[in-house]
């Protein structure tokens, strides 16, 4: 059930129907009431792939044309479309003030190559106090003043974005390289959790793989891995592994938020990743007993470590990293992982 429960995740225009609480006439059949009631639930769950607006995509959400990256979800809200970086699940289970950091931007960009002379993204926050600013991208690569960065300001704003020559640009990538093709324009959204999108007008494209990087680094932790304070979320510890690797970056760092949820963990596991980070114990300090602390710990490391080796990778290699604390959480740690460390395999 977990692999199958993970297959809209990584397939678009996906759904599972659960059959949980059917009866059955015997051992190999449903009885007819629940045959009726089956295929309600299979109505039900294509009625929302056909009327929903976005698909998942390996590392995001495809919405008319443009990749969304690091969101799993959009969320209607009053004709905007929030990005949620976990799923509905993870989300449920989130107490407190960790629930809104779900929806903050940290890590998300809006992806998408120009095959019209312009085209038009309309924005927006979820109030008319909202002002944000966003950094656009050609590849690796700053656009030029004035176009640098667009601001969303109030509920509704409207960006226009067109073809400009690149070659210089490529001949930075000829000289250079580059894990990001020039010809993807990347709009890096800024931490906020009170951002969404409206709609996109004109002919535009997801980018293709090839113009991506081939690996993804996915990071999960607190405030540090959130990039609270940095300067920009491309000087995060996260972005910078990344970065040094050539890998995409799948950000789920929860500032002040990181409880290490069993949903959390479940959603983890089933996202597709190269290498996978996991940052555990400083949001608990003094909120949690040791024992429920040790169970969480067991079971992230459990979930996601068996997802690593359910995936196709050639070979693998499970490495985590600790640090002490006063509170024992170290010794928790040592003893969760020891079983794990320096774990190597070939498929």
């Amino acid at each position: 059930n977990p692999v199958l429960n993970a297959l809209p995740r990584r397939i678009g225009r996906c759904v599972c129907v659960t059959s949980e609480g059917l009866g059955n006439q015997d051992q190999w059949h449903f009885d007819k009431q629940a045959v009726t009631e089956f295929g309600h639930r299979y109505y039900r769950g294509w009625k929302g792939l056909a009327d929903c607006p976005w698909t998942r995509t390996r590392n995001g959400v495809l919405f008319k044309g443009v990749e969304i990256h690091n969101v799993v979800e959009l969320v209607p809200t009053n004709g905007l479309y929030r990005f949620s970086r976990v799923d509905a699940r993870a989300r449920a289970a989130m107490e407190g003030r960790a629930l809104p950091r779900a929806f903050c931007a940290t890590g998300v960009e809006l992806r998408f190559c120009l095959r019209s002379p312009e085209a038009r993204i309309i924005m927006g926050g979820l109030d008319s106090m909202v002002h944000e600013t966003c950094q656009v991208y050609q590849g690796d690569f700053a656009v030029d003043w004035p176009d640098a960065t667009r601001t969303v300001v109030g509920e509704r704003t409207e960006w226009v974005f067109r073809k400009t020559p690149d070659t210089h640009l490529r001949r930075r990538v000829d000289k250079f390289g580059c894990r990001y093709d020039p010809d993807v324009i990347r709009v890096i959204l800024p931490q906020s959790g009170d951002l969404g999108i409206r709609d996109v007008i004109g002919d535009v494209i997801p980018p293709p793989p090839e113009k991506l990087p081939a690996r993804t680094y996915l990071a999960y932790g607190s405030s540090i891995t959130h990039g609270s304070c940095a300067g920009q979320i491309q000087r995060c510890y996260a972005s910078l592994v990344g970065e040094a690797l050539g890998a995409d970056v799948r950000n789920v760092g929860l500032a002040g938020s990181a409880f290490m949820q069993p949903e959390l963990a479940d959603f983890i596991a089933g996202e597709s990743f190269d290498l996978c980070s996991l940052e555990m114990g400083v949001n608990t300090l003094g909120r949690m007993r040791p024992d429920e602390y040790e169970r969480r710990v067991r079971y992230m490391v459990r979930r996601v470590a068996e997802s690593a080796l359910a995936q196709d990778f050639d070979d693998y290699e499970v490495v985590f990293v600790d640090d002490a604390s006063e509170d024992g959480s170290f010794e928790v740690l040592q003893k969760t992982v020891s079983e794990f460390r320096g774990f190597r395999g070939r498929r």
